[in-house]
């Protein structure tokens, strides 16, 4: 567990097409306030690699992350895609804002395919790498990260409803109406399904004992 928490806090640190535009946001202000707190996922990740003398809930607890994390990872894996080895950054993510661990990473397939397309392509057009952490497509691919962490916790902040900017469309949803905001039907009729069905794929990757014990 530790082992993959200490992976995860370095790539964070080292290292839908849709959202600005389809309920009118301004891009500027989407990220509004969740620069400053772009570490936390960082420090969430700092606190459990140095705890000590668990306590039998803080190991339930960090088992269950790294369950998460290795269905996310495998997934990734299975499809060879660059966000393999982020599943615990997406885990603390959903963790602190109170979302389905699943979302963050199902989103990040469909918009852009883990991370190959879309914002990446922006990337190599415009020379700057940071587009590249921008793996939702999120205002359009208009926005760029520091960190997939930095990414992760944006999307996170605000599809929880969190950032005052954008939380009268998502505050109190569950997650068929969170979707329902983030791509609107009558752009994909059938978006929340499709979110779901990868959702449930993900939850149903096969892991072993070894590849948790690996976190």
């Amino acid at each position: 567990m530790k082992k993959f928490i200490k992976n995860a806090l370095f790539g964070a640190i080292a290292m839908p097409t849709i959202l600005a535009s389809t309920i009118s946001i301004n891009p500027a202000n989407i990220d509004q306030a969740v620069t400053s707190n772009q570490t936390s996922i960082q420090q969430m990740l700092n606190t459990a690699l140095n705890t000590t003398n668990e306590d039998p809930k803080t190991t339930k607890l960090n088992n269950e992350r790294a369950e998460k994390a290795a269905k996310i990872d495998s997934y990734f894996k299975q499809k060879k895609v660059p966000l393999e080895g982020q599943g615990m950054s997406m885990v603390m993510a959903a963790e602190k804002y109170d979302l389905d661990w699943r979302l963050l990473p199902s989103i990040a397939f469909k918009e852009t395919t883990g991370g190959k397309f879309a914002c990446p392509i922006t990337a190599k057009r415009t020379g700057d790498i940071r587009y590249t952490y921008n793996v939702f497509g999120w205002g359009s691919c208009s926005i760029k990260f520091e960190s997939y962490a930095h990414g992760f916790e944006t999307l996170a902040k605000n599809l929880s409803g969190n950032n005052p900017t954008t939380s009268k469309h998502y505050n109190g949803k569950n997650t068929v109406g969170i979707l329902e905001s983030y791509n609107p039907r009558h752009v994909v009729a059938d978006y929340p399904e499709q979110i779901i069905a990868i959702m449930k794929t993900i939850e149903n990757t096969s892991i072993t004992p070894k590849e948790i014990a690996m976190k």
